[in-house]
C-alpha cells in the first residue's frame, strides 16, 4: 500500500476524552485488530485518552488493502498521531504492535515529541526480527502459527469460514515484520518498560531485558504469570502498572 494511506485512518480515538491530561497509544499483535483492546483502552482513568493502532485489512479496516511493508505502517501511524493536538503521550505495543510502536516513538521523538513512557510487551530486541523474505510464508506455515497462539480462540481455528478471513491477516502481518530492517540502537531519553510472561516460549527474560540499550532512561522489566498472551488474564494489573507509571494511580 502506498502513501494514500498515510492518514489519521491508521490510528481511531474510541472513546474521546479531550480534557484528558495525556494519551496512550495502543497496538495490536500480528494477525490481531484494535477490537482486542477496545475493552482494555476504555477501562483507563479519565485522565487519560487512549487511541487505538488499527491497520488495514482488519475490523473496522475490512476490506482495505494490507500494509505488508513494516516503514510504510509506522509512516501512516506516525502521521496520524502528528496530526493531532499535541499532548503527553505514551506507547503500549503488544508483540508486532511493541515492533512498530518502537519506531514511531522513534520517529516523534525526532519531531520533539518524545514519549513520556514507551511500553513494550512479549517482544524480542528489534534486531531478532526482519529477514526480507522473498516469498509469502505457506498456508501450512500461518496455519500452524495459528494452532500454536494462544490467543486465537478456539470457534476460530475450527472454523473452515474464519480461518479464510485469519489467515490472509496473518500472511501480511509476517510479511510486515519480515520487511523490518533494524537501524540501530534508538538512543532514546523516555523511561522504557517491558513487559512479558514467564512462560512465553518465544520470549524469555534475557530477550526482554536486551531493550534496555534503547534508552538512557529509566527502565524496567515485568513479567507476568502467562505465555505470549499474558495479557488475556492480566489486563487489570496492566493497566494499573501503566496508570502508575504515568502517575495516575498507585498499586
Amino acid at each position: 500500500m502506498g502513501n494514500k494511506d498515510l492518514d489519521t485512518t491508521s490510528i481511531w480515538i474510541p472513546e474521546p476524552r479531550p480534557n484528558a491530561t495525556q494519551r496512550l497509544v495502543i497496538a495490536h499483535h500480528a494477525g490481531g485488530s484494535s477490537g482486542a483492546y477496545l475493552r482494555f483502552a476504555k477501562s483507563f482513568s479519565a485522565p487519560i485518552e487512549v487511541i487505538l493502532v488499527e491497520l488495514p485489512g482488519r475490523g473496522a479496516r475490512h476490506g482495505q488493502g494490507f500494509i505488508t511493508n513494516f516503514a510504510v505502517a509506522v509512516n501512516a501511524i506516525t502521521t496520524g498521531l502528528k496530526a493531532l493536538p499535541r499532548k503527553p503521550t505514551a506507547y503500549f505495543g503488544h508483540s508486532m504492535g511493541a515492533l512498530i510502536l518502537f519506531e514511531v516513538a522513534k520517529l516523534m521523538a525526532a519531531s520533539g515529541q518524545a514519549p513520556v513512557h514507551l511500553f513494550l510487551s512479549a517482544v524480542r530486541h528489534a534486531p531478532a526480527y526482519g529477514t526480507d523474505l522473498k516469498e509469502p510464508r505457506s498456508d501450512d506455515w500461518l496455519l500452524n502459527r495459528l494452532k500454536q497462539n494462544e490467543g486465537t480462540p478456539r470457534e476460530v481455528l475450527e472454523s473452515p469460514e474464519m480461518l479464510a478471513i485469519m489467515v490472509p491477516i496473518f500472511r501480511a502481518d509476517y510479511l510486515l515484520i519480515d520487511s523490518y530492517e533494524y537501524p540501530g540502537a534508538a538512543n532514546l531519553t523516555s523511561p522504557l518498560t517491558i513487559f512479558g510472561g514467564t512462560d512465553d516460549p518465544g520470549v524469555n527474560r534475557a530477550d526482554l531485558e536486551a531493550w534496555q540499550c534503547e534508552s538512557n532512561g529509566p527502565f524496567e522489566v515485568v513479567q507476568f504469570a502467562g505465555g505470549h498472551f499474558y495479557t488475556l488474564t492480566n489486563y487489570d494489573e496492566l493497566k494499573l502498572r501503566i496508570q502508575k507509571r504515568l502517575g495516575i494511580a498507585s498499586l
